[in-house]
């Protein structure tokens, strides 16, 4: 696998061909992240750099080096571990610095706490030139609540969640474009798209680790805003199940940065920026199933060809659990035993 190397305004660099191993994570609603293995020299110093921009002629997803270790071992002799987060650790990069209130649809609320914090941003020192925004495509989810001093991309990656939308900043020329989509449902249920199915009957599932975690889970919030003692303004938002006897798990939200502005939010806006701040919350500590399984990469179904991140696709194990489940996270290997896909199932 050759890798591209580039500096911070696009100017090709150099090319990484001789790498022992990399390591190349995508992932649906999260930074993905990647690390470079490669014998030390003098060339591969000077070219694995920090904040220099990693691109594979055939992904989508653009590195930026974030970190480069050096060291020595008596039998394989000086390496260098060139590692990072994909372009959406830009994201990483802002806060949402003034009171911001979204009422409407999720996919604008997303744009707007984009465009504030690097393409039309109040203060000039804060705008990215080289970060525009593709176009919308008109998703109806709605949405009402309040930001400020949030960091952006834990603000994006949390509504995302929520929504199960994804997300990603790809290269397009000499700019980064940033788009939020939904997945595509290839499962075996549905007759609308060619149908995905990995399980060992195909022999296209080398293994499989299926996880059923509770632990973490809550089904009610209560949620605190402005005010003090018997006075603070609070609201109660659970999910359709579990809200009662053993099975109601409760936590508490504290969204006192969630202001009435001293009256200019009316309340019944107020309560719904606090309930919609519980269900984000709520939404962040689910009942977690995943499936991870090692998949034979040119049986039957190539990624990237017959199904992509993102997508809804039915996976079933040896023991006979079936689940028609989102790709989430896809993990592409290429070392001294070749090239391995490791996609996570959630």
């Amino acid at each position: 696998m050759d890798l591209w190397i580039y500096s911070e305004d696009f100017t090709a660099l150099g090319i990484v061909d001789t790498a022992t191993s990399i390591i190349w994570a995508n992932r649906f609603r999260q930074c993905g992240d990647f690390e470079i293995y490669i014998s030390a020299s003098a060339a591969m110093l000077d070219l694995l750099k920090e904040d220099r921009l990693v691109i594979r002629p055939d992904d989508e997803m653009v590195g930026i080096i974030e970190q480069v270790k050096t060291g020595t071992d008596t039998e394989d002799g000086d390496y260098i571990i060139a590692s990072g987060r994909c372009a959406r650790s830009l994201f990483d990069r802002r806060i949402i610095w003034d009171q911001t209130e979204i009422n409407g649809t999720v996919e604008n609320g997303l744009r707007t706490l984009i465009t504030d914090a690097f393409i039309s941003p109040a203060i000039a020192a804060r705008k990215y030139d080289r970060l525009t925004l593709a176009e919308a495509h008109g998703f109806t989810e709605t949405m009402q609540t309040q930001y400020t001093g949030d960091n952006v991309l834990e603000a994006v990656e949390n509504l995302c969640a929520a929504n199960n939308y994804g997300f990603k900043v790809i290269r397009q020329g000499t700019k980064f474009v940033a788009d939020f989509y939904k997945g595509t449902d290839r499962t075996a249920g549905q007759a609308v798209n060619p149908r995905v199915i990995f399980s060992e009957a195909y022999q296209n599932l080398q293994s499989t680790e299926y996880t059923l975690n509770k632990k973490d889970y809550k089904s009610v919030a209560l949620v605190a805003g402005e005010g003090e003692g018997a006075a603070r303004r609070r609201t109660v938002v659970g999910r359709s199940v579990d809200q009662s006897g053993l099975h109601r798990r409760e936590m508490f939200v504290d969204a006192r940065d969630i202001s009435s502005n001293e009256g200019e939010i009316t309340d019944d806006d107020y309560i719904a920026q606090l309930a919609e701040r519980g269900t984000q919350y709520l939404s962040e500590a689910p009942i977690v199933k995943s499936m991870e399984g090692s998949i034979e990469p040119n049986m039957m179904y190539k990624y990237k060809e017959d199904y992509f991140l993102g997508d809804l696709v039915t996976v079933i194990n040896k023991h006979g659990i079936q689940a028609d489940t989102q790709v989430l996270e896809i993990v592409e290997t290429w070392d001294s035993d070749g090239y391995t896909v490791t996609p996570t199932f959630g």
